[in-house]
C-alpha cells in the first residue's frame, strides 16, 4: 500500500490500495417529563402553536414590524471541524440560521473531556454530564432563547429555556442492528457483542432521559422517529421529523472528465465510490470483500473510499479527509455510490451522492427505506441490511453494462433531492420550530423541562 502526498501526481492516485491525504480535517465537516400526565398535551400544544407563530412571523416583515433576533445555544460533543455528518449538520445550522434572525453559539465538549478513562461507555456518560452542567450554566447566564442539543450530549440538561433535542440515530437502534447483523465475528465475538449490547442498552437510558427533558425531539428521519417512539417511549406529540438537507447549489453534477483528472482516476474505468468513516458500522468489511470480488471479475473497476483512515485493501483507493469543496467533483467522478452500512439515521453522504446524480447502491438502513418508498425505481438498488458482498457485487456488475438505466437513476435522484433534501428547506423548518418555541415560551403558555 503506497502513500500519495497531498499534491501527489494524478497517476499515483490510481494505484490500487493508494492513499491520498488532502488535509487533517475537512474545512467544515465533520450524530418526558414522563412523570407528568399532561406533558404530551403541553408539548402537542407547543408544536401546533409554534407552527402558527412561525406563519405569523412571516407577516412581521411588513413595514414597521421586524421580528426580534433570537439566540440559540447549540450543545454538541465534538467541534464542527470533526469528521462526521452530525458535525456537518451542526455547522450548517450555525451558519444558516442567522439568515432567519437566529444567532447560534456552539458549545462543544472539547473543554470538559474527563481525564479519567472508564470502560463500557461510562467515560462518555461522565463527559456528557459535565457538558450538560456547563451548558445549563451558560444558557442561563447568556440569555439564550432556545437550547439545541445533539442526542445524549445534553442528557442532564433541565432548564426553563425551551430545549430541542436533535436525534441523529439512537443507541438502542445501533445496538439492535449490530446484534441482528452479527457484525462482530471471530474469537471472543460473543462476549464483545454481549458487552456492547449491555453498554448500549444501559447508556440508551440516558439518551431516553435526555429525550424526556426536551420540549421537542427532532429525529432526522422517519426511521429514527420510530425508534424514539418504540424503543424510548417518546410520545408522538413530542416528535417532529426534520430530514437532513444539503446545499444543492454546491452538490450538483460536474463534468466527469475534469472530475476524474482532479482525482487521478482513469477516464475509461468504472468507478465505485464509498464515502464514510472507516468503522464496522459503515460496512467497511463488506466494502473490502466487494472490492476483491469485483476486481477478480472486472479488473478495470476501481473502488475508491473517501474516509478518515486508510482501508486495508490493495483493491481500494483510499482518499483521506477530502475537503468539502472537492466532494461534488468526487461524487461526479464516480459511476456508482456504494454504502453497505448496518445503521444510519439520515446519511449526508447518500444525499450528497444523489444530489450529484450518482447512481446509488446502498443498504436499507435508516432513511434509505423512505427513499425506496418515495422513488420505487430505486428500490432494486437499496438492499436489505443483511445483504452480502456478493449481492452488492452482482448488482454493481450489472450496472456496468446498463448505461441507460444509470442515466434514468441519476435523473430520478436529483429530482428527489430537490423535493426532499434542500438545505434551505431544512433550515427553514428549524427556524420555524425555534421561533415558535421561543415565542410560545415567552408568552408563558408552557413550562419547559418542569
Amino acid at each position: 500500500m503506497s502513500t500519495v502526498a497531498p499534491n501527489g501526481s494524478a497517476a499515483a492516485a490510481t494505484n490500487l490500495g493508494a492513499i491520498k491525504t488532502y488535509c487533517s480535517v475537512p474545512p467544515d465537516c465533520d450524530e418526558p417529563c414522563v412523570g407528568h400526565s399532561n406533558a404530551s398535551t403541553r408539548i402537542a400544544t407547543t408544536l401546533e402553536t409554534s407552527e402558527t407563530v412561525a406563519v405569523n412571523a412571516k407577516h412581521d416583515h411588513a413595514p414597521g414590524k421586524k421580528p426580534r433576533r433570537l439566540r440559540c445555544l447549540f450543545v454538541t460533543p465534538y467541534p464542527v471541524s470533526h469528521f462526521g455528518g452530525v458535525e456537518r449538520v451542526t455547522g450548517m445550522l450555525q451558519s444558516e440560521l442567522p439568515k432567519y434572525g437566529i444567532d447560534v453559539d456552539v458549545l462543544d465538549g472539547s473543554s470538559c473531556v474527563p481525564r479519567i478513562r472508564l470502560r463500557l461507555g461510562l467515560s462518555n456518560l461522565l463527559w456528557f454530564w459535565l457538558l450538560s452542567c456547563q451548558a445549563k450554566k451558560r444558557a442561563t447566564d447568556g440569555g439564550y432563547d432556545v437550547i439545541l442539543v445533539n442526542g445524549d450530549a445534553g442528557w442532564a440538561i433541565r432548564s426553563a429555556i425551551p430545549l430541542v433535542n436533535i436525534h441523529h440515530g439512537t443507541g438502542r437502534g445501533v445496538s439492535r442492528s449490530f446484534m441482528k447483523a452479527r457484525v462482530d465475528t471471530g474469537a471472543g465475538a460473543a462476549r464483545r457483542r454481549a458487552v456492547r449490547f449491555w453498554s448500549d442498552t444501559f447508556l440508551a437510558q440516558f439518551q431516553r432521559l435526555g429525550a424526556s427533558h426536551a420540549s421537542v425531539n427532532v429525529p432526522v428521519s422517519e426511521s429514527t422517529a420510530e425508534e424514539l417512539h418504540e424503543l424510548y417511549r417518546v410520545p408522538r406529540a413530542r416528535i417532529r421529523v426534520i430530514e437532513n438537507g444539503v446545499d444543492l447549489g454546491h452538490f450538483r453534477k460536474l463534468p466527469r472528465a475534469e472530475s476524474r483528472r482532479q482525482f487521478g482516476l482513469d477516464p475509461a474505468s468504472f468507478v465505485v465510490l464509498f464515502v464514510g468513516r472507516n468503522e464496522k458500522r459503515k460496512g467497511v468489511q463488506k466494502l473490502i470483500d466487494f472490492a476483491d470480488l469485483v476486481h477478480r471479475r472486472r479488473p478495470d473497476c476501481i473502488v475508491v473510499a473517501a474516509t478518515n483512515q486508510p482501508i486495508p485493501s490493495v483493491h481500494v483507493v483510499s482518499l483521506l479527509n477530502v475537503p468539502y469543496d472537492d466532494l461534488p467533483a468526487l461524487y461526479s467522478a464516480a459511476d456508482v455510490f456504494l454504502l453497505p452500512t448496518f445503521y444510519e439515521a439520515c446519511s449526508l453522504a447518500l444525499i450528497e451522492a444523489m444530489a450529484c446524480s450518482t447512481p446509488i447502491l446502498v443498504s436499507s438502513a435508516g432513511h434509505a427505506r423512505e427513499i425506496s418508498s418515495r422513488v420505487p425505481m430505486l428500490s432494486h438498488y437499496i438492499l436489505s441490511v443483511d445483504a452480502s458482498s456478493q449481492d452488492y457485487a452482482e448488482i454493481a456488475l450489472s450496472m456496468i453494462s446498463d448505461p441507460e438505466t444509470l442515466r434514468e437513476l441519476a435523473e430520478a435522484e436529483r429530482s428527489y433531492c430537490l423535493q426532499y433534501h434542500d438545505l434551505a428547506g431544512m433550515v427553514a423548518k428549524y427556524a420555524d420550530l425555534i421561533r415558535g418555541l421561543a415565542d410560545v415560551s415567552q408568552c408563558g403558555k408552557i413550562k419547559v423541562g418542569s
